[in-house]
C-alpha cells in the first residue's frame, strides 16, 4: 500500500479478510530484540500448524537466538509476543490504549480498518463464524470514528519506526 498522508476517515471500504489470530501467528512476527533493542523476528521452525510448532527467535543486528516448543501461546494486550512474552516491533502506546501489530501486514490492515467509512464483516473461511476475526476483536476505542486521526497517525508512526 503506498504511503498516505491523509487521515480524514474518507478511505471507502473495508472488507475484513477475516484474518484469525491464529493465522496471524503463523507468519512471521516482529519484536524487540531482548539484548540490543533492535528489530528482531520470531518465525516457525517448520510449516506453522495456527499458530502452533517451534518458533524461533532471532537478531540479525546481535545474533542473538532463542527457541520455544511453540505448543502454547497467549495473546497479550499490551503488545507482546504471544511466544516470549517480549515487546512488538510495532507497538506504541497511546491515550486511548496500546496499539499494536505483529508484522507489516498486520499494521496496515489494522490502518485500512480505522481509515474505513464502511467496514464489511464476513465469515472466516475456517471456522465459519463472522466474529472470530481479529477486526471483530478490536477494543471499542479502535472503531470509534472520533478516534480514527489520532489512531492513524499513530499507526503511520510505527510504520516509519
Amino acid at each position: 500500500m503506498p504511503v498516505d498522508d491523509d487521515v480524514t476517515g474518507d478511505q471507502g471500504r473495508f472488507a475484513d479478510p477475516g484474518w484469525t489470530t491464529a493465522e496471524l501467528l503463523s507468519g512471521t512476527v516482529l519484536i524487540e530484540c531482548p539484548t540490543c533493542r533492535s528489530r528482531a523476528q520470531v518465525v516457525a521452525r517448520r510449516p506453522a500448524n495456527k499458530g502452533f510448532g517451534p518458533r524461533r527467535l532471532s537478531c540479525g543486528e546481535c545474533a542473538y537466538v532463542a527457541d520455544h516448543d511453540g505448543n502454547e501461546w497467549i495473546v497479550y494486550e499490551d503488545g507482546r509476543d504471544p511466544w516470549f512474552g517480549l515487546p512488538l516491533w510495532y507497538r506504541k502506546q497511546i491515550a486511548l490504549g496500546v496499539l499494536w501489530a505483529y508484522n507489516e501486514d498486520h499494521l496496515e490492515a489494522l490502518r485500512d480498518y480505522v481509515l474505513a467509512d464502511l467496514r464489511e464483516r464476513q465469515k472466516s473461511e475456517s471456522s465459519g463464524w463472522a466474529n472470530q476475526s481479529i477486526f471483530s476483536r478490536l477494543p471499542s476505542w479502535m472503531k470509534k470514528a472520533q478516534n480514527r486521526k489520532r489512531i492513524a497517525a499513530a499507526l503511520d508512526d510505527m510504520r516509519h519506526r
